[in-house]
């Protein structure tokens, strides 16, 4: 009689364990999916506050650009108009040379390397 209940044993424990095994693979499942969902909504959350942030750079800088100044812009407005104007006469008075061309061979080239 000791030896069948000792066989029963036996035979209930490695069921036991697998379903021991199968109830912790579904917690750790569980948890494994609540974490999972908490990291796509911080990371939506963080999405969410870079373009909100982006947004308000624009906005402020849109901002200075519509209230700078008028005079400043003016007076920036003629310095560029002499320098193109100075950059012009120096260009008209001295002809341009065309550099040679170089004997490497430009980018979409074939290169033929021996080893």
């Amino acid at each position: 009689m000791l030896e069948s209940t000792a066989k029963s044993a036996d035979n209930r424990a490695p069921a036991n364990a697998g379903l021991a095994a199968f109830e912790v693979a579904v917690a750790q499942q569980r948890v494994f999916e609540e974490n999972l969902r908490q990291a796509v909504e911080r990371r939506k959350q963080e999405i969410a506050e870079a373009e909100r942030l982006a947004a308000e750079a624009r906005a402020r800088q849109d901002a200075r650009r519509t209230n700078s100044d008028p005079e400043i812009d003016a007076a920036v407005a003629k310095a560029v108009q002499k320098i193109e104007k100075s950059g012009a006469d120096s260009s008209s008075s001295t002809p341009s040379t065309e550099t040679p061309p170089s004997s490497a061979p430009n980018r979409g080239e074939a290169l033929d390397i021996r080893v």
